[in-house]
């Protein structure tokens, strides 16, 4: 299944917008960000949560977990990014950022359907997703200290939209047949964050960005990615 918190309709805003979906230039913020945590990477890409994906072994239990709490995430998300979308001082930000809560709302909807649920207060989060959620609800909300712009909402999004890109990649070739074969597939497309990378270059041509800060927010919400898939590590 492709990365439900992932933004959806990225080809509409790339259409619309003109958005280059080619690899961000080398040295750009995008690649500065990245690099800078690929050590939390490839502990994401080591937990048993990643490589029960790869071999096809991971407990169904773990896996109904993470769904569930995604559910929890997307639902305290997606009023957060309505208002994030009404801070942002440029068009193609608000676009974004709507996406983001649109696909929050369809995931949400999709979730409840397939387990079943009536609500999502059925859902008793663990206490990670609890910090995360309140973490990517202050940065939408604008009262994280410092984080008053909207783009460094965009910038809490990348690693969400580009590590479970860069894990299929590690995680290729594998097994079709085998039963989260379409998990590896489905989150193979780096189209989005590219697309997102690139605007960042443009915003920061425009508006005046603060790069330790969006180093700060990048690598926060990065461990709390990596430690979504990691958490499984101690269950059994």
């Amino acid at each position: 299944m492709k990365n439900g918190r992932a933004i959806r309709n990225h080809d509409a805003i790339v259409k619309q917008h003109q958005l280059s979906i080619s690899p961000p230039a080398p040295g750009s913020l995008f690649w500065q960000l990245w690099n800078g945590c690929l050590d939390l990477a490839e502990q994401a890409l080591e937990s048993n949560f990643v490589q029960g994906i790869k071999g096809g072994n991971l407990n169904p239990l773990f896996y109904g977990v993470f769904k569930t709490n995604d559910l929890y995430f997307c639902v305290h998300g997606a009023d957060a990014y309505l208002a994030a979308s009404h801070r942002a001082r440029h068009g193609v930000l608000a676009d974004w950022l709507m996406a983001k809560q649109d696909g929050y709302e369809d995931y949400n909807a999709e979730l409840l359907k397939f387990w079943n649920l009536a609500n999502s207060h059925a859902v008793l989060p663990t206490p990670l997703t609890r910090e995360y959620s309140k973490f990517e609800a202050q940065l939408a909300n604008g009262a994280r200290p410092g984080c008053e712009d909207a783009i460094y909402s965009l910038i809490g999004l990348l690693p969400n939209e580009y590590l479970w890109v860069w894990l299929a990649e590690q995680l290729t070739p594998y097994l079709s047949k085998h039963v989260y074969a379409h998990w590896i597939a489905a989150n193979s497309n780096p189209d989005g964050a590219y697309a997102m990378g690139n605007y960042l270059e443009d915003y920061c041509r425009e508006f005046a960005m603060d790069v330790d800060m969006a180093v700060d927010v990048y690598r926060t919400a990065m461990a709390f990615e990596v430690e979504n898939f990691c958490q499984f590590n101690l269950m059994h």
